[in-house]
């Protein structure tokens, strides 16, 4: 048998693999081509060959090598389920499972976030005599994490323990991650205490992030500013990712005067803003009316070679609306394609219904056109942009109200139906003349009543589940 195992593995080196782009994959191709012949052996019906245990632990330590940090997603994955499939094989062939086969189960069962056969896993290593160690439960604490399992995560710290077992930072970290899937932000920081006492482990730069990540989602920006301060004080050098999620907690928070603030004080470290991060810092120019200043942090941007992103552009455009700066707002839509980013439906429809709220109906018509050059078609959410922008322009004696009719008409005319916010927004600016506002209703062949409660349950109802994000990333 040693002898043929040899001879096959001979056979497998010289697989031909003449195209491939990297060493690391060509390793890959070898190990999966003697694999092939493994399993042939193993197959074969006029003698078997009966690999001992060791035989697919190697195999499973050579698989997992595409499932290490430094690889892309596909591959990570690929590995992670090729050695489960291995592991699965040595089952089928009733070999003897050891503390090594499990480990690597394990572990691809945490990079796959399969939290329930990692749970398995955890029991059928303690009944075959191979008890799980630290990484081990670590590795499926992880798999819980990132489904948000906090309950399954504290059992597993309670019962490692009981084993006689102390967490380290991997399995605090995987319980704070676990809070932070599962929005518990008290129980993060409930679990950050523990680790810190009872624990004595120090917290790390992941532990924070998963922190400051729970902070974000709840928009508690306090807290974020204060986990900020206590890295200092501890001597944990925070990252640009940790000021990005301080930064996005106070947007969500509403503080927006920290925002500028922390930025320019992750810029005096010597940190750099990732897009996400300037686009949350040009939200608050544009809600403050601080058009150069966000100019300025686009220009920023550009010399840092942060690429800006069409949420990016979309606020510029909100700034630049703020502004009332609309020759601007129109040079910045044509011009975003030879800066090398194609604008798209969100951002001419943040034009549209700024330009025709001015009453710019030439203009609104040229994004109208804009758009269709660069292969976009209006939308609905286009018409109702168009449509209330000029809604608002009639209420204001900027335009008549045949302006949103005749976009009205002209949304019909390609089988798109006006929504309730549309139906809305033609309602109210008939309003002051009851004889018009008849004709309104008759035109969209609505109840008037009826589109009013409408609307006014949808406003309640954003109004009840929305969240403050960054500012410019929301719809349309």
């Amino acid at each position: 048998q040693s002898k043929r195992w040899r001879a096959a593995c001979r056979r497998g080196d010289h697989a031909p693999a003449p195209t491939l782009p990297s060493r690391g994959l060509v390793a890959r191709e070898q190990v999966e081509a003697v694999w092939e012949v493994l399993r042939a052996e193993v197959a074969n019906p006029s003698a078997p060959l009966r690999p001992p245990m060791r035989t697919y632990n190697t195999l499973m330590r050579a698989l997992s090598g595409g499932i290490g940090p430094k690889r892309v997603d596909g591959a990570r994955r690929r590995g992670a389920e090729q050695v489960l499939l291995a592991f699965d094989e040595a089952v089928r062939l009733r070999l003897t499972l050891d503390e090594t086969a499990y480990k690597h189960a394990l572990r691809a069962c945490d990079l796959l976030g399969e939290w329930r056969r990692a749970l398995d896993l955890l029991d059928e290593s303690r009944a075959a005599g191979a008890p799980a160690d630290v990484l081990s439960y670590g590795n499926a604490m992880s798999a819980c994490a990132r489904n948000g399992r906090v309950g399954n995560v504290l059992q597993l710290l309670d019962k490692m323990r009981a084993d006689g077992l102390q967490p380290n930072a991997f399995c605090y970290n995987s319980a704070l991650i676990a809070c932070t899937r599962a929005s518990r932000l008290p129980q993060a920081l409930s679990i950050l205490r523990e680790m810190e006492g009872e624990g004595g482990v120090e917290p790390t730069t992941h532990s924070y992030a998963a922190l400051l990540r729970a902070c974000s989602g709840a928009g508690d920006w306090r807290t974020a500013v204060q986990l900020l301060r206590r890295m200092e004080r501890l001597e944990l050098k925070a990252e640009a990712v940790h000021y990005g999620l301080a930064i996005n907690a106070c947007s969500r928070g509403g503080e927006d005067g920290k925002i500028m603030s922390l930025l320019r004080e992750m810029q005096g470290m010597g940190l750099h803003p990732d897009v996400a991060t300037f686009t949350t810092a040009l939200s608050v120019c544009a809600a403050n009316n601080q058009l150069p200043r966000a100019l300025s942090l686009i220009e920023r941007m550009y010399s840092l070679e942060v690429a800006p992103d069409v949420a990016t552009y979309n606020v510029l455009l909100q700034a630049c609306d703020r502004a009332a700066k609309h020759t601007e707002m129109v040079g910045l839509v044509q011009s975003m394609p030879k800066l090398g980013v194609e604008p798209n439906v969100v951002n001419y429809n943040t034009a549209i219904r700024a330009l025709g709220r001015a009453g710019d109906l030439k203009r609104v018509a040229e994004m109208f056109s804009m758009m269709r050059s660069r292969g976009l078609e209006p939308e609905v959410s286009t018409f109702r942009a168009a449509i209330n922008g000029t809604c608002d322009a009639a209420v204001a004696g900027l335009l008549e109200l045949d302006a949103p009719l005749g976009r009205l008409r002209e949304m019909r005319e390609l089988g798109l139906q006006p929504d309730v916010a549309i139906q809305h927004s033609l309602l109210s600016a008939a309003a002051a003349d009851p004889q018009r506002h008849a004709a309104v209703e008759s035109e969209l062949g609505v109840d008037a009543e009826a589109v009013m409660a409408a609307a006014a349950e949808a406003h309640d109802r954003r109004g009840a589940g929305r969240g403050r994000g960054w500012r410019g990333r929301g719809g349309r």
